[in-house]
């Protein structure tokens, strides 16, 4: 044993060695290193670069002094271009030039010049105490921003990975001022008691897409281990716009965070283009807000981003519950969740509330309620649940074409007042879901009840059961209204439409049945196209095997189709018409034009031609009507019949009877016009009209031939000539004898009708004639209208 006293004897080695390896100078480590710092040289000190100028001292004594150990070695030697990787966790170390001093009490590695991040470092100094538990680092360097990225997204850094995710890209450059004390045993994986100070100086971030970008980002923070953030001062601009932004750290219900705290301005069109909204028109202006990040290290806790703004200087064109100009006030609250399966989104805007989860970026289920809670949801509801409802909307009808991105459940929603342009629906619930490819919704109203289907890319499948509407025009009206407009129905959709009934009110209340209705509707590029129109209204069939179509570019409707029914008196009682022409059975055939949609058919507009075709019935001895009837009164020959020249009584004391009504007729600027004569026979009756209708105020210009069975007492022709020339009534007489029934049923007359619908005028023409005046034609009708209708020259 070494003596405490008595002379001391020493022993000293000194050893030199110009050049060595890394990988050779691992065979030297001493065995009497403190435990840790051995395997950690030989596994972090990678095997490239050389020591040089190495100087080994040994020292040894055989007496003992406080603090000294017996034997010690020192050692002195630079180094040249080392790669050290201090921790698992940090990046590692390249091209490191500097000097290696060992001494009992410590050992200590001065920097001067090294390679970190793709950065030089400089003035960097690492020492080791003797005991060999930890390493601690003083260094500064000036990291470039892209690499201290691809760094971070490239380790398993837990606490950044929700700022830094992927597709981030960084200009410019931050300085770090570092104190590092890395562990060596005992504390495996862990990243050990650290310091730094971040220097920013005009520093860019932005994701792929170049519209989110944070750059000009200036100031320092200050962070110590485990988790504090010392000192944060710091300032940028996010979309253009300045904002403040603060690191931070605390406690949230007894648990540690670090967070990201924003304040400043965003444009709305910048926040739509982050939400990938492509309708940037809902939202215009800009807005102040806040955003918290927070993250809760050593926790289950999922991080959570809050988002808050009163909206004050934003307008919002959305449906009346959501819309507002931009001085209004509406705050808006959201708070986010990063859980590990999904993310979880709780919102408030208004009267509106609820939550939604996120997975790989697609709304996966939640709960909306609008005006009310959100309803709670079974977990194994896999969609978007809405429920509450809304005083008033609009019906978009672009809707109808959107490929649903989600499932979702509309649970009885409530509309007070639900408007599709022209028609509005009261009182409206709606109800209805979405099933894979699959739509369905049933809506009831105080005006409908109707379902709407749609499988996949079909059309739509509209059933309804009962439609009540206002009537939006009468027929007297001299402008009715259209209901309908290119712009209120927008980018039509398909759709093929089942109407049960329809109930129309009267301005007096009364309620009229509109019958049934089946057609299909299909969008056209320059308007709207109706196929296998059918429908059964008050007594009329109306069909249409061809389309009708309403152009976009004219604004006009064209259709082609044809009307039929039985007991044509039955059906003239049911639209409420004072006339009546009782028959068996009617039919017509038209191809007419009128501007305007579908549903704007006025008669007085309309263009094109109409033959129709009246069997069986007779002439009934009334006064006429108004409205459409007087387009039909000039069938009224009851009336006319009265003003005769004769005497008819005993033909038309029961009304005129006929067999045949054939009606070849054209409309054309507002004049009705016979293309051939309408002829009406039967029983040894035959009238034939030419001429025109005037259908804007009545006016009458036709011309009546008339051929009758005459009557045994006195014919009316013979009884004419008697008066007006006696001897030419003579030898009509003669020749009635002599040619019997043959000039009797052949007897025929002529008359001029003028004046209207109302209070025709007949004036007899002549006799013994069936030849009709070509000159009282449509054409020349019309050109004299517009002659009156022109200012005098």
């Amino acid at each position: 044993m070494p003596r405490k006293d008595g002379r001391e004897h020493q022993t000293t080695l000194i050893a030199n060695v110009e050049k060595m390896d890394v990988r050779r100078a691992k065979k030297y480590v001493p065995i009497g290193l403190p435990q840790g710092l051995k395997p950690w040289l030989t596994t972090s000190l990678r095997d490239v670069g050389s020591f040089s100028a190495v100087q080994l001292v040994y020292l040894g004594r055989n007496v003992i002094y406080p603090g000294l150990p017996l034997r010690r070695a020192e050692l002195l030697a630079d180094f040249e271009s080392l790669s050290i990787n201090f921790h698992e966790d940090w990046p590692l170390v390249s091209g490191a030039d500097g000097r290696l001093e060992v001494t009992a009490r410590e050992s200590r590695v001065e920097l001067r010049e090294a390679t970190s991040f793709e950065a030089k470092v400089t003035n960097a100094v690492v020492s080791i105490p003797s005991n060999g538990f930890y390493i601690d680092a003083k260094l500064d360097v000036v990291v470039p921003v892209a690499r201290a990225l691809l760094f971070a997204q490239e380790k398993s850094m837990e606490l950044l990975a929700p700022l830094i995710g992927g597709g981030l890209v960084g200009e410019g450059s931050f300085g770090i001022d570092a104190s590092l004390r890395v562990p060596l045993k005992d504390r495996p994986g862990e990243p050990g008691d650290f310091k730094l100070k971040f220097e920013f100086n005009n520093v860019a971030v932005s994701l792929d897409d170049p519209s989110m970008r944070l750059d000009s980002l200036n100031g320092a923070v200050e962070y110590r281990s485990p988790y504090q953030i010392v000192k944060s001062d710091l300032s940028a601009n996010l979309f253009g716009m300045p904002i403040d932004m603060e690191i931070t750290s605390g406690s949230n219900a007894q648990e540690e965070f670090m967070g990201v705290a924003l304040t400043g301005q965003i444009n709305a069109a910048h926040l739509l283009a982050l939400l990938e909204v492509n309708d940037r028109n809902i939202a215009t202006g800009n807005m102040e807000y806040s955003a918290n990040l927070s993250i809760f290290v050593d926790s289950a806790r999922p991080s959570e981003l809050g988002f808050t703004s009163d909206l004050v200087g934003v307008g919002l064109t959305l449906p009346e519950e959501w819309a507002k100009p931009p001085s209004v006030s509406r705050p808006l609250d959201v708070n986010i969740q990063f859980l590990d399966s999904y993310t979880s989104v709780a919102f408030r805007h208004g009267k509106t509330s609820g939550w939604i989860h996120l997975s790989n970026n697609r709304i996966s289920r939640g709960s909306v309620g609008v005006g009310a809670p959100a309803i709670v949801v079974s977990e194994n509801e896999e969609r978007l649940v809405v429920s509450g409802g809304l005083d008033s909307l609009e019906i978009d009808t672009n809707l109808a074409n959107s490929n649903d991105l989600i499932g979702w459940r509309l649970n009885n929603f409530r509309i007070d007042a639900l408007r599709a342009g022209a028609m509005e629906f009261t009182n409206a619930i709606v109800s209805g879901q979405s099933a894979g490819d699959a739509v369905e919704v049933q809506l009831s109203s105080d005006q409908i009840n109707a379902t709407f289907v749609r499988e996949l890319d079909d059309p739509w499948v509209v059933d309804i059961d009962e439609i009540r509407i206002p009537r939006f025009s009468r027929v007297s009206q001299a402008e009715p209204v259209d209901p309908l407009s290119f712009e209120m129905i927008g980018k039509a959709f398909s759709a093929d439409v089942a109407i049960r009934s329809v109930l129309v009110t009267d301005i007096d209340g009364s309620i009229n049945d509109f019958g049934r209705w089946r057609f299909r509707l299909r969008p056209d590029p320059d308007g709207l196209r109706v196929l296998g129109l059918e429908g059964a209204i008050r007594g009329i069939e109306i069909t249409s095997e061809q389309e009708m179509f309403w152009a976009r570019s004219t604004n006009r409707t064209h259709f082609v189709g044809s009307i039929q029914g039985v007991a044509l008196g039955s059906v003239l009682s049911q639209w409420g018409f004072d006339f009546s022409i009782e028959s068996e059975s009617f039919r017509g055939e038209g191809d007419l034009t009128w501007p305007g949609s579908p549903l704007a058919f006025a008669i007085k507009d309309i263009e094109g031609s109409f033959v129709s075709e009246i069997k069986n019935g007779r002439f009934v001895d009334i006064e006429q009507g108004g409205g459409v009837a007087r387009i039909l009164g000039l069938l009224n020959y009851s009336t006319i019949a009265r003003r005769l020249t004769g005497n008819f009584s005993d033909v038309i004391s029961k009304g005129i009877s006929f067999n045949r009504i054939h009606a070849p007729v054209n409309f054309q600027s507002g004049i009705l016009g016979f293309t051939e004569p309408m002829f009406v026979e039967g029983n040894g009756l035959l009238l034939r009209v030419n001429g025109t209708v005037d259908l804007s105020d009545g006016r009458l210009d036709n011309e009546l031939v008339i051929t009758l069975p005459v009557s045994d007492s006195l014919p009316w022709y013979a009884a004419y000539i008697a008066i007006a020339n006696p001897v030419a009534g003579v030898g009509v007489l003669l020749g009635r004898r002599i040619f019997g029934a043959q000039i009797e049923n052949l007897s025929s007359g002529k008359y001029q009708i003028s004046g209207t619908l109302n209070d025709p005028r007949v004036e007899f023409v002549s006799i013994f004639t069936n030849e009709m005046n070509t000159s009282s034609t449509l054409q020349t009708q019309v050109e004299k209208n517009l002659e009156r209708s022109s200012p005098a020259r």
